[in-house]
């Protein structure tokens, strides 16, 4: 039975830094170049990368160079000053400049609360409408006699 060839080009668990650019279907966009999910990557690791993020990982290369996440390795916190692995670790990070974090009030006011419960309402609206709806078109057109419907009447108001 003859062996299978390996491919010298193939490089699994390569370790790249990636900074996210825009979230896709099945990966994300960073570097400018097109980054798939791995089929073993955790659902935590998939929820973890967000626009934005700076992080390190390890990566499958195909013989085509398509790359696919295999798991993070570490990411970049928001405040820019420590490099987090997964087991929370925190090391320091020589390349990232520190920023000053500033202080956020823990509550929210009335109208903060009332426009978040509108964005809510938007979202579920929308995803409702072109799930119910195919077309796009007949989905909007859905969606917006919804809200229209939500926010006329008083179905949120407490009596």
């Amino acid at each position: 039975m003859p062996m299978a060839k390996t491919n010298p080009a193939i490089a699994s668990g390569t370790r790249r830094t990636y900074t996210v650019q825009e979230l896709t279907k099945y990966g994300f966009r960073a570097n400018d170049t097109y980054v798939n999910y791995s089929k073993n990557i955790s659902e935590a690791d998939k929820g973890r990368i967000i626009p934005g993020l700076t992080f390190d990982a390890e990566v499958y290369v195909a013989a085509s160079g398509k790359e696919y996440i295999e798991k993070i390795v570490s990411t970049v916190d928001v405040v820019g000053n420590l490099a987090v692995s997964p087991s929370g670790n925190k090391t320091e990070n020589p390349r990232a400049a520190t920023k000053p974090v500033p202080a956020k009030s823990d509550t929210m006011s009335k109208e903060e609360w009332s426009e978040k419960d509108k964005r809510i309402g938007r979202a579920g609206a929308i995803q409702v409408a072109v799930q119910v709806i195919a077309d796009f078109d007949g989905a909007v057109a859905l969606a917006d006699k919804m809200l229209k419907y939500i926010w006329t009447t008083n179905v949120n108001q407490n009596a």
